[in-house]
């Protein structure tokens, strides 16, 4: 009989996977607090309140409470929302799934930088914790650039090599709203299945973004440069870009 071997990806939330993770997982800090500053070139100019989901540890925080809004930030992570409030003491903080967010409180921003945990239900929720006139930003990928075109959100794909066989599995479960990406490995040599999950985390398609945007109430979704230049959606040349869907 086969032994079974499974083995967890992101596991955000896991205190020592979120120690590891903080060593290696964030950018350098002088690009992100370039980003959040180039950031402000596109906030409503009437904006007092912003709401970061899935904040990390609050890099970006610095420069908008310099700037005078109120700053709130939620992540799964515990330890994550713990360096944010050492490093931010004046903003709020709190341990949040981005699946369970509170609609209890509106804010006149929201952002988010992590596209691949981007489902229905947040983004629902989401729409809902914005002011009338607010916006989301959300960071994301160029569908159009080189590297985006090279990938292939969604497949189901066999190999075998040196005796081994591999199903590497991308797909969106559309009964979750989420991407399940699994790889189970068999090496029939040593009777021994080995299952890889990291479901819930990929890029998704910019038009589904789009119509789930749109689903949620959205009306009116531009699309920005890194720079947060407002740029035409066919443009190849930037990769990383910035949806403002406005409420």
């Amino acid at each position: 009989m086969m032994t079974i071997n499974r083995q967890k990806g992101c596991q955000y939330g896991n205190r020592e996977w979120d120690e590891e993770y903080i060593k290696y997982g964030f950018k350098d800090e002088a690009s992100q607090m370039d980003f959040a500053r180039k950031l402000l070139k596109i906030l409503p100019e009437r904006a007092k309140s912003i709401l970061d989901v899935a904040c990390g540890i609050g890099r970006y925080h610095k420069v908008w409470l310099e700037k005078g809004y109120c700053v709130t930030g939620t992540d799964i992570s515990e330890f994550f929302i713990e360096n944010a409030k050492n490093n931010n003491p004046t903003a709020n903080y709190y341990v949040c799934d981005a699946q369970k967010l509170p609609v209890d409180v509106q804010y006149d921003i929201i952002t988010a930088s992590e596209p691949g945990m981007m489902n229905a239900y947040i983004i629902r929720n989401i729409y809902k914790c914005l002011n009338p006139g607010g916006i989301f930003i959300l960071e994301t990928r160029n569908p159009n650039h080189p590297r985006s075109r090279g990938f292939r959100p969604e497949n189901r794909t066999w190999s075998f090599q040196n005796g081994i066989y591999t199903l590497f599995r991308h797909e969106f479960n559309f009964v979750t709203q989420l991407y399940e990406h699994e790889e189970i490995i068999i090496d029939p040599s040593k009777d021994e299945i080995t299952i890889f999950d990291n479901s819930g985390g990929g890029d998704v398609p910019m038009l589904r973004m789009q119509e789930t945007l749109i689903a949620a109430g959205f009306e009116e979704i531009e699309t920005y440069s890194r720079d947060c230049e407002k740029m035409d959606f066919t443009d190849e040349s930037v990769y990383k870009i910035w949806l403002v869907a406005r409420k």
